[in-house]
């Protein structure tokens, strides 16, 4: 495994910044009154896979790499739809900060601390 990049730590804030947002999402729109026990569910659950995320970052473990594309992936969906049906430039922010971390984990560096292999064309 080679040494953690200074792109991995951006990635563990841009995760921490993830759960502290899915703790409060819930919370910032103001209309969390309107919310069922399933939406403060899976916005728990979003939080809890970022943490796991974060674990997994740190220890520079495989799937952390592959599954950090497609949760981030997946969100950069869910942050598209939820900006086009409440257009609230956070939703903008936060998918810029997703496409960050996708980035992140395309660069050399991070593949290298991750041990997957680059595809060569």
């Amino acid at each position: 495994m080679a040494r953690r990049s200074s792109l991995l730590y951006a990635m563990v804030s841009l995760q921490a910044i993830f759960v502290l947002f899915d703790l409060a999402a819930p919370f910032l729109t103001g209309t969390f009154v309107y919310y069922s026990g399933t939406e403060f569910i899976m916005a728990y659950l979003m939080g809890v896979l970022d943490f796991i995320l974060i674990i997994g970052f740190m220890r520079g473990s495989r799937w952390a790499w592959f599954f950090g594309l497609f949760f981030s992936g997946i969100n950069i969906i869910n942050y598209a739809i939820s900006y086009l049906s409440d257009p609230i430039a956070l939703y903008v922010l936060l998918l810029f900060m997703r496409l960050g971390v996708i980035l992140c984990l395309r660069s050399n560096s991070v593949r290298d601390y991750f041990d997957v292999a680059r595809s060569t064309r």
